[in-house]
């Protein structure tokens, strides 16, 4: 649809994973792990609509453009700018957008189905859809030694979709906060979605062999599926 447009987030150093290659170029299972993302935005409905933001050199460079035939955008120091240049990006190409997919291309486990369920989520008066895990754990207080119940809190993760034109006129770039949801008002409707069941990040060099193991056991299970 035209009015539905995506942003994938790669301006990630890698400087946790300890590697001199963004993490986000590194390959998982043959394959860079942004390609998982651009893989997933293309099956989707959002099609040819989206965006890349990545570092100054892959911006000036244009390795991306040449290699996935999708437009870049140059990030920024922080998430937050990172997500405000794209944002910049689509209200001067795409003004008529209404609903606006943010991803981390770290997170290689999206697929075309989660993208368009989050776009369908968003209506009924929701201006948000964040992706939410539940804790399991037990949780505690850094600054006070009592236990937290966990029941009252979620985490959130991305994909997040919003209504565009609303986070527009609230985001900055320059807010602390690293979800857009933080920037919104507090009585803002918004839907936690809960089953993303596996939505790994690529942070540490301890989670690439996990990922690798995990695209298998989703790939065997497909060949077994398809051949029913």
């Amino acid at each position: 649809m035209n009015n539905e447009f995506g942003i994938i987030l790669a301006r990630g150093i890698g400087s946790r994973f300890g590697s001199s290659v963004p993490k986000q170029y590194i390959e998982l299972n043959g394959r860079e792990i942004v390609s998982y993302s651009v893989e997933a935005f293309q099956k989707s409905r959002l099609s040819r609509n989206f965006v890349l933001v990545c570092d100054e050199s892959e911006y000036k460079e244009q390795n991306i453009i040449r290699k996935y035939k999708i437009p870049c955008v140059q990030g920024g120091n922080t998430r937050n700018e990172s997500i405000y240049n794209g944002l910049q990006y689509v209200k001067k190409f795409y003004p008529e957008t209404e609903k606006i997919f943010i991803h981390d291309a770290a997170r290689p486990f999206i697929n075309s189905d989660i993208i368009n369920t989050y776009l369908d989520l968003l209506k009924n008066g929701n201006k948000a859809v964040v992706t939410a895990v539940k804790i399991t754990d037990f949780l505690g207080s850094c600054k006070e030694n009592i236990l937290v119940n966990r029941e009252d809190f979620f985490l959130i993760q991305a994909p997040e979709v919003f209504d565009f034109p609303y986070l527009m006129k609230y985001f900055k770039k320059d807010f602390q906060q690293t979800t857009p949801l933080h920037q919104l008002p507090r009585n803002t409707k918004f839907e936690k979605y809960f089953d993303f069941k596996y939505n790994l990040k690529i942070t540490y060099p301890e989670d690439l062999p996990v990922a690798e193991q995990y695209l298998r056991f989703i790939l065997s299970n497909s060949t077994v599926s398809d051949s029913k």
